[in-house]
């Protein structure tokens, strides 16, 4: 069923792993890969950032979340990415390096992705 919808709507596929791996079987591991999957067959979506970033938030995995923000600052240098998302981008950046350290270095860099 989740191959049909991937064909169709890689996006919501995507979710989908994630509600029956996290909410249903609370699989942490499955549901990271389904993350990573979702993020590997739509690279341009930011909401499946946005999603798995919120996901290691939840999980603490700070390094983790400080590369995919990376990875999606990436991402939205493409000008098809509306600037809602954009935004959304740079709030993210910045609150990843903001959780990473409180060192001066790391506040003027996410000081400096707001710019």
């Amino acid at each position: 069923m989740v191959a049909t919808i991937y064909k169709h709507d890689p996006f919501n596929a995507c979710l989908l792993k994630v509600l029956v791996f996290w909410d249903i079987l609370r699989d942490k591991n499955e549901t990271i890969k389904a993350f990573e999957e979702g993020i590997e067959k739509t690279p341009k979506n930011i909401n499946i950032y946005v999603e798995y970033w919120k996901f290691l938030k939840y999980l603490k995995k700070t390094d983790k979340m400080v590369e995919l923000s990376e990875k999606m600052m990436k991402v939205i240098t493409d000008s098809s990415v509306p600037t809602d998302q954009w935004i959304e981008a740079h709030d993210i950046r910045f609150k990843s390096l903001l959780m990473k350290s409180s060192s001066k270095d790391t506040i003027e860099e996410a000081v400096n992705t707001l710019k």
